[in-house]
């Protein structure tokens, strides 16, 4: 029996958001919520969770900055140069 995969669960979810309405050339609007989640399922992988007792907008901003440090070598870049001038201080 093939075992469904996350990312299948995450196209579902950007399907279920498309109302009858046609919207043309752009894809349906979505609400951030609903974005984070289908970017992490995606960029960070089925096997992602975070399982700690902050706020669903602390755990929005870990997506975040680890996405962006998987995938941007310029927010490397920054991030280093943020740390060092923190050190300086």
């Amino acid at each position: 029996m093939k075992k469904e995969h996350k990312y299948n669960k995450s196209f579902e979810a950007m399907r279920d958001n498309i109302e009858d309405t046609n919207y043309g050339l752009c894809p349906a609007p979505m609400n951030a919520q609903t974005a984070i989640n289908i970017l992490c399922d995606y960029l960070l992988g089925d096997d992602w969770y975070f399982a700690g007792s902050a706020s669903v907008e602390q755990g929005n901003a870990i997506v975040v900055e680890l996405i962006l440090d998987k995938y941007s070598k310029q927010f490397k870049k920054d991030w280093k140069n943020y740390v060092k001038e923190r050190k300086n201080k």
